[in-house]
């Protein structure tokens, strides 16, 4: 489309980068293509968030509801959940940098797709050779960020996107979950679930855990 005879396209430009190592590289970024956005969760879908059997806080006792069953809360500090996070936006980052970074003549991957046919291991293996030649998470960050700004975002949507590539991952708990989990004597976080708001102040009753030893 032309606007007064005049194309208004987002086109590639210049964006110097400090390496790791305090060096500066001057990198081609394009905007990202057409329904980059649209594949991203196919090609790296986001982890299932796992659930846990709820417990009375004060008690331990698991919090049942009105027939008699377990109740079940996101457990969004399940270990492994939380690595599957990490991994996730890593190799969502790594997918937006190799795709900015698409018209950079100077570059030479190693790592292809032919090596790994499923794109959720290819942009595994791009991240790691990323971080191995220079581009850590800060420098991955900012080239997002220009990307995102060379497509049509908004800085402070940019922004936004560039960090969500990398969660922080703070202390995860060391213990390994699965897609449920039982911790117990843990503030398990239900106060923020609108029906369980008072459950520390619960009587003890439908709650009662029958098998509490084996928990």
């Amino acid at each position: 489309m032309k606007i007064q005879g005049k194309s208004y396209e987002a086109t590639a430009k210049p964006f110097t980068v400090t390496m790791v190592d305090g060096s500066e590289v001057v990198l081609i970024l394009s905007p990202l293509p057409p329904g980059f956005a649209e594949g991203e969760e196919e090609e790296i879908p986001q982890p299932k968030l796992p659930y846990r059997i709820a417990r009375q806080p004060k008690t331990g006792r698991i919090l049942r509801d009105e027939n008699g069953n377990p109740i079940t809360v996101p457990d969004e500090q399940d270990a492994a959940y939380q690595r599957k996070i990490l991994r996730c936006g890593m190799g969502r980052a790594a997918r937006t940098v190799y795709a900015t970074l698409r018209e950079e003549p100077s570059i030479e991957w190693e790592t292809t797709s032919e090596d790994y046919p499923k794109a959720e291991e290819f942009y595994h293996e791009l991240s790691n050779e990323m971080t191995a030649s220079g581009l850590g998470a800060a420098q991955q960050t900012e080239i997002i960020r220009v990307a995102m700004e060379l497509t049509g975002l908004n800085i402070k949507d940019a922004q936004e996107v560039a960090e969500a590539r990398f969660p922080d991952g703070e202390n995860p708990r060391p213990e390994a979950g699965g897609e449920s989990s039982e911790g117990q004597g843990q503030d398990d976080g239900i106060h923020d679930l609108a029906e369980l708001r008072k459950v520390e102040d619960a009587p003890v009753g439908m709650d009662e855990d029958r098998n509490r030893k084996e928990a």
